[in-house]
């Protein structure tokens, strides 16, 4: 595109300054309930006692019909019927074993997929933090993170719905939660704090801030159109030559937004992106025809 051409169309582009940026980010969250958990911590340990009898009893009856079988290799005290009997007591412990095993997986998974995997193997352990979490001492937080942050550069806080922000508590963040419920929207996640004294299923608000500054460059609004459901800006590559380049809007600023995926000095169209893309879509379908 010409020089003359940019001038008529109002053409403008500026270098991108280096920033460095913090975010700050809040969440609708809500406390989730450990009825469930109470629950499954019973079952669990009921579970790992009938297991454990039931490995006993497996290994008495392998005892058993290895003793009988040497007995009956040697043509002593036992018939076949004994060596039958024994067989069959073995294998009935085995099943019996086998579907305790599967019933206290089953219990694992229903955790891992209504809460986490993390939780799910604390279920039967008298891990403290989990402890904690039964009393009601410590409180999960359920919320939703439909825009892609810095996850692992955080530092995370909850609060009560409307009170001063000076009031929030330090949270930790546990991971993913195992599955999206009804009203998530986005990635689901759960974090643990103290108590804030709230009735399961009440509202709370998630906090991300920044636990160090990330480096990148600012972008004015003016310069990010909407294609085909994302957004684009356009960099100058030559004096005559524009390239449309696909950039996520993670990190809103009050000029327009943060990113990492460029670098200072990278010239960009900071007006008449709109009529840049508009030339460039005419220019697309007229090649299409000519095809």
């Amino acid at each position: 595109m010409s020089e003359e051409t940019q001038n008529l169309i109002g053409l403008k582009v500026q270098n991108i300054k280096s920033k460095a940026y913090a975010f700050n980010r809040e969440f609708p969250g809500m406390i989730m309930s450990v009825a469930e958990l109470i629950e499954a911590q019973r079952d669990t340990k009921i579970l790992n006692l009938a297991i454990s009898e039931s490995v006993s009893r497996l290994n008495q009856r392998k005892q058993d019909l290895s003793r009988i079988l040497n007995l009956f290799k040697a043509g002593k005290k036992a018939s076949s019927r004994q060596l039958e009997l024994a067989e069959l007591e073995v294998k009935e412990n085995e099943k019996v074993l086998k579907e305790l095993i599967e019933e206290k997986e089953f219990l694992k998974l229903q955790i891992m997929a209504n809460w986490s995997e993390n939780i799910s193997k604390m279920l039967g352990s008298e891990n403290q933090n989990f402890i904690s979490i039964l009393n009601k001492k410590t409180q999960i937080a359920r919320f939703a993170i439909r825009d892609k942050i810095q996850i692992k550069n955080a530092k995370w806080w909850v609060n009560k719905v409307g009170e001063n922000s000076n009031n929030r508590i330090k949270a930790r963040l546990m991971g993913n939660a195992g599955s999206t419920a009804i009203g998530d929207i986005g990635e689901a996640w759960l974090v643990e704090s103290k108590s804030l004294n709230l009735p399961s299923n009440s509202p709370v608000l998630v906090i991300a801030e920044s636990a160090k500054k990330l480096d990148g460059v600012e972008i004015p609004a003016d310069s990010v159109v909407r294609y085909a459901g994302k957004s684009w800006i356009y960099l100058q590559t030559q004096s005559d030559e524009f390239e449309r380049r696909n950039i996520s809007e993670n990190f809103p600023t009050s000029a327009g937004f943060f990113t990492t995926e460029l670098i200072k000095d990278t010239i960009i169209v900071t007006e008449g992106a709109q009529t840049l893309l508009s030339e460039e879509l005419k220019h697309l379908i007229t090649n299409e025809n000519e095809d």
